[in-house]
C-alpha cells in the first residue's frame, strides 16, 4: 500500500502539469500583453522579477521604457523619469538615436507634470534634434504635435500654425494628415485671417476619412455664421449632423460585432479549458491504472516467490524425515548394517542432489554453467549475493553431512565444506568454479588436492 501510496502522489505531481521555467525572452512577451491587456500591476511584478537577470542592453531599455510608461499613466511621474532615464543610459551605450529621442520625450513629458517646465522643454529640444538626426518621422510627429499643444495653450498662434504644418509634413507612412487641417483652419480663424481658415477647412472636408471631415464641418459653419453667411453655415453644419448619424450608426454595429467576436472567443476558450482538463483527467487514470497494474505484478511476484520458498521447505522437511527414517531402518536391521549403511548413504546423497536441483540458485547455476568455457572474457559468474543464497541453501540440505565432516575434521573452513557438498551433489568441476566467482578451473583442482591433503594430515594426527 505504502508503495501504491508514492506512485499515486507521483502521479498528481505529474499531472498538475510541472513546467520548466519560462525563458526571458517568453516572459517579458508575457508582460507587454499583460500591459496591453491593461494589467499593469502583473505586468510590472514580471518585469521587476525580469530586470535583475537581463544583460542585454536592449532589453534592459524595453522593460524601463515599459516601466516609466505605466508609471506615468499612473501620474508617478518620478519613478516614471527615473525609467525613462534609465532606458535612455541603455541606449546611449548602444548609440541608438531613435531611442534616444524617445527616452528623451518622455523624459520631457515627466518633468512638464512634476512643474519643471523648463527642464521639461529642454529634453523635448534635445529629443527634437536626435530624431532629425535619426530622421525618425515618427518621433518628428510626436514632438511636433507637443510644441503645437504647448503653444496653443499660450494662445500663440504663429507658432501653433508653424507647427502643425510641420506635424503635417513628418506625419509617419500609413497615417493621413486630414486630421490636423481642421484644427490649422481654426487656428487661422483665431487669427482672423478667414480665406486661410477657408482653405484648410475644405481641405479637411475634402478627406476619406469621416473623423476629419466631422471638425471641418463644424468649425467651417462656425466660421460662415460668424460672417452672416447662414446658408453655408446651414449647409455644413446638416453636414456634420449627418456624419456624426453615420459615425454612431458605425460604432453600434462595430460594437455588436464586437460583442459576437468577444462571444465566439469566449466558447473557444471555453472549449479548449474543457479538452484540458479531460486530457488531465484521462492522464492521471492512465497514470493510476499503470501504478495498480504495476503494484499487482509487484504483489504476484512476491507470492510466486513465497510459494517457491514453501515448497523449498517442505521438500527439506521431507528430505529430513526421509533421512530420519532411513537411519531407523539401519538401526532395526544390523545383519544388514554394512549394506544398508553404504545404500542409505547413496540414496541420501541422491536426495539432497534432487532437492537441490529444484531449487531457484541451482536453475541460475545450470544457466551459468551452460556457458562456453572458452570465451573467458565473456563468462560470466555467480555474483556475491548469489553465493551466499547458495551457501545458505548447500548448508540447510546438507546440513547433516556438514555435521559430519566438521566432527571428523574439525579444522575444514566454510570454503572447504562448501566445495565438499557441491563436488557430493555432482556438479561438474566449471560450476563449482563459477560457484567460487572464477572461470579458472585449475583453482577447483588446486581446491581439491589441499582438501585431500588435509583431510589426510588429520587422519594421521589421529592415529
Amino acid at each position: 500500500m505504502r508503495l501504491f501510496t508514492i506512485l499515486l502522489l507521483l502521479s498528481c505531481f505529474i499531472s498538475c502539469g510541472l513546467r520548466p521555467q519560462k525563458s526571458i525572452d517568453d516572459r517579458i512577451n508575457e508582460a507587454i500583453e499583460l500591459q496591453k491587456n491593461k494589467q499593469p500591476e502583473k505586468a510590472m511584478a514580471i518585469y521587476y522579477q525580469v530586470l535583475p537577470e537581463v544583460e542585454d542592453l536592449n532589453k534592459r531599455s524595453v522593460i524601463c521604457y515599459n516601466l516609466g510608461a505605466m508609471y506615468l499613466w499612473d501620474r508617478i511621474f518620478d519613478k516614471a523619469y527615473d525609467m525613462f532615464h534609465q532606458a535612455y543610459v541603455c541606449d546611449s551605450i548602444l548609440k541608438d538615436t531613435a531611442a534616444m529621442s524617445s527616452r528623451l520625450s518622455r523624459m520631457g513629458s515627466a518633468l512638464n507634470h512634476m512643474q519643471d517646465s523648463l527642464n521639461g522643454e529642454r529634453m523635448q529640444r534635445k529629443a527634437l534634434r536626435l530624431a532629425y538626426a535619426a530622421n525618425d518621422s515618427d518621433m518628428l510627429y510626436e514632438l511636433y504635435s507637443h510644441f503645437e499643444y504647448v503653444h496653443q495653450r499660450l494662445r500663440q498662434w504663429d507658432s501653433v500654425a508653424h507647427y502643425i504644418q510641420l506635424a503635417i509634413r513628418y506625419t509617419p507612412a500609413g497615417q493621413s494628415p486630414s486630421k490636423q487641417y481642421a484644427t490649422l483652419g481654426e487656428v487661422y480663424r483665431m487669427k482672423g485671417d478667414a480665406d486661410s481658415a477657408r482653405y484648410y477647412y475644405k481641405k479637411g472636408m475634402a478627406c476619406p476619412e469621416m473623423d476629419a471631415r466631422l471638425p471641418a464641418y463644424f468649425y467651417s459653419a462656425q466660421l460662415e455664421s460668424h460672417l452672416d453667411n447662414h446658408q453655408k453655415a446651414y449647409e455644413h453644419l446638416l453636414a456634420y449632423t449627418m456624419s456624426a448619424d453615420t459615425i454612431y450608426a458605425q460604432q453600434k454595429t462595430t460594437e455588436l460585432e464586437k460583442l459576437a467576436y468577444q462571444h465566439e472567443a469566449e466558447m473557444k476558450v471555453r472549449i479548449v479549458k474543457e479538452k484540458q482538463h479531460l486530457y488531465i483527467g484521462l492522464g492521471i487514470l492512465v497514470l493510476v491504472t499503470a501504478a495498480f497494474i504495476f503494484l499487482l505484478i509487484v504483489q504476484t511476484l512476491r507470492k510466486r516467490k513465497r510459494i517457491i520458498r514453501l515448497e523449498y521447505e517442505n521438500e527439506l522437511k521431507n528430505l529430513r524425515e526421509k533421512i530420519t527414517l532411513l537411519k531407523e531402518n539401519l538401526h532395526s536391521e544390523s545383519h544388514e548394517k554394512e549394506h544398508m549403511l553404504q545404500q542409505m548413504e547413496e540414496q541420501i546423497s541422491q536426495l539432497r542432489s534432487v532437492s537441490f536441483r529444484r531449487t531457484p540458485i541451482s536453475r541460475r547455476l545450470d544457466t551459468l554453467a551452460a556457458q562456453n568455457s572458452k570465451e573467458k572474457k565473456n563468462i560470466k559468474v555467480m555474483t556475491e549475493k548469489e553465493q551466499v543464497e547458495l551457501k545458505q541453501v548447500i548448508f540447510e540440505i546438507y546440513g547433516d553431512y556438514i555435521s559430519q565432516l566438521q566432527s571428523q575434521y574439525p579444522k575444514l573452513t566454510e570454503a572447504d565444506l562448501l566445495y565438499s557438498c557441491l563436488a557430493s551433489a555432482g556438479l561438474s568441476t566449471f560450476a563449482i568454479a563459477l560457484c567460487f566467482g572464477n572461470t579458472d578451473t585449475s583453482i577447483v583442482a588446486q581446491r581439491k588436492r589441499r582438501l585431500k591433503l588435509k583431510m589426510e594430515t588429520e587422519e594421521t594426527e589421529e592415529e
